[in-house]
């Protein structure tokens, strides 16, 4: 702001002393300066008017940029308050954002191993099974090796059947021979017409045809040579020569124990 001068330069020298300058050893009096008082009196005045007014402006700019800066202020502390408070939730959700990735890496770890074991337990189930189809392929194969053995074994014994039939009828009519089935695969014979003092005497013996080679589980009574007729019976397998040897047996037997 611009400043009036309180008074000239001009008007503090006195008009007598500028004429007499040019002789210092002058023998006038000299007078009172002529002072402006009034003049310096209305120059203070606007002075301190205008210092007042300037100092008034500056308060009241100062009082608004006061104001300004303590509204900003309790605006900056709203926010940093209201940025704590989000920062506090912000805080809490990264924390359990952290405890659900933790949570589902261990889920996911726990997946993986279940998923583990099951590959492991697929694994084994798959060796087991191929395991079991080569064990029921090799019973497959066993069961239709024995059925074909023993389709053989009945069209043998079917072929001999046919092949003794007139021999049998021979032997029921003049040798007293009769043929039942105690048990399936047991064909039991009994011979009568051998002793001569009892003519009614049985002679008894059975042949179990299960198996490949004969077997006689019961003969009554016991003769001697039947284990001779038997393996001459699975070496030939000739069921009527055996049967023939088998009642020339039981006559040889009646010779020894009448």
């Amino acid at each position: 702001m611009a400043m009036t001068p309180l008074f000239s330069r001009a008007s503090l020298v006195a008009p007598d002393l500028e004429e007499e300058a040019s002789s210092p050893f002058s023998t006038t009096d000299i007078s009172e300066p002529n002072f402006p008082s009034e003049q310096l009196k209305e120059g203070i005045a606007r002075f301190t008017e205008q210092f007042d007014r300037y100092v008034t402006q500056k308060k009241q700019a100062m009082t608004e940029k006061r104001l300004v800066w303590q509204k900003a202020r309790a605006e900056n502390r709203e926010k940093y308050a209201t940025f704590n408070e989000k920062l506090v939730v912000y805080q809490q959700k990264h924390e359990d954002i952290v405890k659900d990735a933790k949570r589902e890496a261990q889920e996911v770890e726990t997946v993986r191993n279940a998923l583990s074991q099951l590959s492991i337990k697929h694994e084994e189930l798959e060796r087991n099974k191929a395991l079991l189809q080569a064990q029921v392929d090799d019973l497959q194969r066993r069961v239709q090796r024995k059925e074909e053995a023993l389709a053989t074994k009945e069209k043998e014994i079917l072929r001999q059947q046919s092949k003794n039939k007139p021999e049998l009828q021979l032997f029921q009519r003049k040798l007293g021979l009769t043929v039942s089935t105690e048990k399936p695969d047991v064909i039991a014979f009994t011979f009568t017409l051998i002793a001569a003092k009892d003519w009614s005497r049985p002679f008894h013996f059975a042949v179990d045809v299960t198996e490949k080679h004969y077997q006689v589980p019961t003969c009554n009574p016991m003769v001697p040579q039947l284990e001779d007729h038997l393996a001459w019976l699975n070496r030939t397998r000739d069921f009527y020569g055996f049967l023939k040897r088998m009642r020339q047996a039981f006559i040889e037997y009646t010779l020894h124990h009448p």
